[in-house]
């Protein structure tokens, strides 16, 4: 089962749904997870990456970045 949910932005993201539904608590999702790139330039300036070269990566899309 699948179900539609949404981004802080509102682009629309498919989940898995919670399973088994229970008619008192059918549960839901509560967070939709980060936006996809959230995260991306963190982890590369962890690794060492510069923001000049992390730039050149999503530059030539090799990463991406949040619309943000």
């Amino acid at each position: 089962m699948i179900e539609q949910h949404h981004f802080a932005d509102g682009s629309p993201v498919k989940l898995p749904a919670v399973v088994p539904k229970l008619s008192e608590t059918p549960g839901q999702p509560r967070w939709v997870g980060p936006a996809l790139g959230e995260h991306t330039e963190e982890v590369l300036k962890s690794l060492g990456y510069d923001s000049a070269a992390i730039d050149e990566l999503a530059k030539t899309g090799a990463i991406g970045k949040p619309d943000n």
